[in-house]
């Protein structure tokens, strides 16, 4: 249960570009989330159903020698602490203030910066207003 874990705020901010982070991401955005009871919209928590943060981080590894690996990283199943993470602007939504919808962007960036810390954490990310 979160309210009982050790509390942990890991602010991590990113100023690289989205780069080719959308690989497996779908093109379609999923249907709004249910905000909680303050009104926010979360893009990772426990519990939701489409979680962008706890998705598979199998990676291959080569070593000096050339050999290669691969390290299967997963999310834990009960972290000793909560990350809330914070990620860059990535909206590609044409008006001057983007809504609260989920899109592949967000999505996508989630997935590759966020979830390689769901492995010691886990990841809260609410969506910006």
């Amino acid at each position: 249960m979160a309210s009982e874990r050790i509390g942990l705020l890991a602010l991590v901010s990113c100023t690289a570009a989205m780069c080719a982070c959308g690989a497996g991401v779908s093109a379609r955005p999923l249907a709004r989330p249910a905000a909680d009871p303050w009104g926010t919209v979360w893009l990772c928590r426990p519990g939701l159903a489409h979680n962008p943060c706890t998705s598979d981080e199998t990676v291959t590894v080569v070593g000096p020698s050339g050999a290669a690996h691969v390290q299967r990283i997963s999310a834990a199943r009960s972290a000793p602490v909560d990350c809330f993470y914070v990620y860059p602007t990535v909206s590609v939504q044409q008006t001057t203030n983007a809504n609260l919808e989920i899109d592949p962007q967000e999505r996508a960036v989630a997935v590759a910066q966020a979830s390689r810390f769901a492995s010691v954490c886990t990841v809260y990310a609410p969506m910006p207003l």
